[in-house]
């Protein structure tokens, strides 16, 4: 009966741990997603070469990250005139020694509408692997 109580109480303990914030739970950082500048834009980003003024249109956007430990978060969207500036975010574990070396990718999609007609830039702000600030510019035709 007593290694019963000790092992109930055992349990307890490690139920309370494993429910406290931290224990498993490395924490998450938002910051500016990662991309390779060494891959092709296309696997970076993917935008229509036309669109029309005032229809929405898709631009995607894949970042890169170690998996568990990153994690696909927001993206801002800024249109003025014909400037579109995209940032993806992703959010990326404090701590965890279940990380790997891999890197798996994570897409980011928004719709973007732009009033006026003309050629259109979608400017990428993304980080390299390395931590570097990069940006890429992408253009749409933007169509009466």
């Amino acid at each position: 009966m007593g290694r019963n109580w000790i092992a109930l109480g055992l349990l307890t303990l490690l139920v309370a741990a494993c429910q406290t914030k931290g224990v498993f739970d490395p924490g998450w950082e938002r910051a500016v997603g990662q991309v390779d500048p060494a891959l092709s834009s296309v696997q970076m980003i993917t935008a229509p070469t036309s669109a029309r003024v005032n229809v929405p249109f898709t631009v995607t956007v894949r970042t890169l990250g170690r998996s568990p430990c990153t994690r696909a978060a927001d993206m801002d969207v800024v249109v003025s005139g014909l400037n579109v500036d995209i940032t993806p975010y992703d959010e990326y574990a404090r701590t965890s020694p279940y990380c790997r070396d891999d890197l798996k990718a994570f897409e980011h999609t928004a719709s973007v509408t732009v009033g006026t007609a003309g050629q259109a830039r979608v400017r990428l702000h993304a980080r390299t692997l390395a931590g570097a600030d990069y940006t890429y510019d992408a253009a749409v035709t933007v169509q009466p």
